[in-house]
């Protein structure tokens, strides 16, 4: 994946302004400072002002030596006649401009940048700092899953995305069944990385504003796809998966889920579950919220199992019971070391200074 680091962001981190000693920025930097296939990119503005104002700081003893680094980390996008020219016709801020079409011309994936609400309105994909660290985090998470399933979890616990229904993560709601999950997967593959505005996604979904906007709630709340105002595209590390890495992702990804966590802890005990049993835990754990009727609840527990299906959390034994998959091919972690792990799971350029 291709990034370009907004100018103000790398100007005001390399002079280590108060606005940019943020956790987020400090983690930044040393995904910057780490292997990674990620390419970083900054313009020749950027580095051209950082020069500027870096020779004339008290904490920078050597501008020049810093530019040399700095072209070093990062590939320089020279800015063209061409590109200056685009840049003056955008409704922007010359230096957000100049970002703008640089990635456009050079086919760069995603803008990180202090202030992604200046470029609503464009289709080029812009996050904010913490966005693209949960990004990143979550595609590292990903790729360490086929041969390190609890590296996944471990990573992804306690990264959860805001949700204005859900003010606790671990009691979010998944909003659809399976089939409508795997039916919106396969049209973001075919979309790639570009994405979809979310008028071609709900069309292609054949389904309501509503019904859109809720598939997307559980795509981004399990990592799968990414949307910002009016776009969403799939994970990157998601494009050349099948059906069973998914799975495998979700046998993972779904154990931060309060309702999960308890239905480990009563097999351990019972050594199986009833569909009734498990409509009791909804109402247990969503007492306050939408799940509150008969119907309701019921039409939650359809929606949970087949993910957990899905994903071999659970396997159906008849008579609506539910056991632990007991085959080893199917069972993704030994579910009494996952108890175990439930409990365990707690939640820089410096060097150029």
């Amino acid at each position: 994946m291709k990034i370009l680091l907004g100018s103000k962001l790398i100007v005001d981190t390399l002079l280590k302004r108060s606005t940019s000693n943020s956790s987020y920025v400090q983690t930044l930097c040393e995904i910057i400072l780490s292997p990674s296939f990620t390419q970083f990119y900054i313009t020749r503005l950027s580095l051209d002002m950082v020069h500027s104002l870096t020779s004339i700081s008290s904490s920078v003893k050597n501008a020049d030596d810093l530019v040399r680094e700095l072209e070093f980390i990062f590939t320089i996008c020279e800015v063209s006649p061409k590109v200056f020219e685009k840049a003056l016709h955008q409704d922007l801020e010359i230096d957000a401009a100049i970002d703008l079409e640089c990635c456009l011309e050079l086919d760069i994936n995603a803008i990180v940048t202090k202030s992604p609400e200046i470029y609503i309105g464009n289709s080029l994909s812009v996050w904010s700092v913490e966005q693209f660290i949960q990004r990143h985090s979550l595609e590292n998470s990903f790729a360490s899953s086929t041969n390190n399933p609890v590296l996944l979890y471990q990573q992804n616990h306690q990264l959860s995305l805001p949700f204005a229904e859900d003010k606790d993560p671990a009691k979010y709601m998944i909003r659809n069944r399976m089939p409508i999950i795997k039916k919106a997967l396969a049209i973001l593959k075919t979309a790639g990385f570009r994405g979809l505005t979310k008028q071609e996604f709900a069309a292609k979904l054949g389904s309501s504003e509503t019904t859109t906007r809720s598939v997307i709630w559980d795509l981004e709340r399990f990592g799968m796809a990414l949307s910002y105002r009016d776009k969403v595209e799939i994970d990157p590390n998601l494009l050349d998966t099948g059906e069973s890495d998914i799975s495998k992702y979700l046998s993972i990804a779904l154990k931060d889920l309060a309702i999960v966590q308890q239905i480990y802890r009563e097999i351990e005990r019972d050594k199986a579950i009833t569909k009734w049993r498990l409509q009791e835990i909804i109402s247990d754990i969503y007492s306050r919220s939408e799940v509150t009727k008969d119907k309701s609840k019921s039409g939650y527990r359809s929606r949970i199992i087949s993910w957990l299906l899905f994903a071999n959390l659970l396997e159906e034994r008849g008579h609506d019971t539910f056991v632990i998959p007991t085959n080893e091919s199917l069972l993704r972690i030994n579910y009494q070391d996952n108890l175990h792990q439930l409990n365990l799971f707690e939640p820089q350029f410096s060097k150029l200074m």
